[in-house]
């Protein structure tokens, strides 16, 4: 008798949670395509890509699909793979004012 009602139990929290009571066949058609679309669409989906770049620019650029501790603790720091670009000309762009900077304060000391 327990085996049984409990068996009962779960027809009845899986009617519940999948609505199928409710649902007549088309409506049942139509949620299972779209569960498997779903499920599909994940699967095709591509992960996003990212480069580890050495803090002190020295060693090689490593390009991953995740980013764990360890990497971090190693000197690594992440950047999206699209962004690497903008970050590069960004840090030429610094680089650039930090010469000027120095140049224009050794000129001043020279003359």
């Amino acid at each position: 008798m327990l085996p049984q009602k409990k068996a009962r139990q779960v027809r009845i929290r899986l009617n519940s949670l999948f609505l199928l009571k409710s649902l007549n066949a088309s409506e049942l058609m139509i949620k299972l395509i779209l569960i498997i679309f779903t499920a599909c669409s994940s699967l095709l989906a591509n992960a996003q890509k990212y480069a580890l770049l050495d803090k002190d620019l020295k060693l090689p650029i490593l390009y991953t699909d995740s980013i764990s501790v360890q990497q971090i603790k190693q000197g690594y720091f992440p950047i999206e793979k699209e962004k690497i670009d903008s970050f590069l000309a960004n840090l030429n762009y610094i680089s650039n004012l930090l010469n000027e900077r120095t140049r224009s304060k050794m000129g001043g000391v020279l003359i």
